[in-house]
């Protein structure tokens, strides 16, 4: 008659959250998603994820992630996503972002998957952030806050 859902989410703490989602085909008698993660935020800025998602025949993925301050100026980001069925790097990121109260200079890394044959793109990014002089959520910033599960900013 179609297809079973589960979907449950729970803040274990104010900094802690767990997830799990499962689907299952009644026609066939076998699992059709899956999905499990794990969060640790601290603050809006500062994010710690790991996920596995599983799509049968399809997707068999382990993503983690992470958005944290260093200092008062400093912040790294990173995200690494893992395809358990291709044995290869679906997506990485790495970046750093210097920030004062009126420019930021932000610096990334990534490389992902340009094909189904499995060749791999690898972009360098720099930004130059004048605060005041533009949109408050540049492309750059949806990237992260696409990219970095929890990461948000003001």
């Amino acid at each position: 008659f179609g297809d079973s859902l589960a979907d449950i989410s729970s803040g274990v703490s104010p900094r802690w959250n767990v997830g799990l989602g499962y689907q299952w085909n009644t026609d066939i008698g076998a699992t059709q998603l899956a999905e499990a993660r794990l969060q640790y935020r601290r603050d809006a800025f500062r994010a710690i994820n790991i996920a596995y998602r599983y799509r049968r025949d399809a997707l068999n993925v382990v993503d983690l992630s992470a958005a944290w301050p260093v200092n008062e100026h400093w912040s790294a980001i990173g995200r690494y996503e893992y395809s358990l069925l291709e044995s290869q790097t679906l997506e990485g990121l790495l970046g750093v972002e210097y920030q004062t109260c009126c420019w930021g200079l932000r610096l990334s890394l990534q490389r992902h998957l340009a094909d189904r044959e499995g060749n791999s793109d690898t972009s360098v990014s720099v930004q130059l952030v004048l605060k005041g002089l533009g949109n408050p959520l540049e492309p750059a910033e949806r990237l992260l806050e696409h990219g970095i599960l929890g990461y948000e900013r003001d």
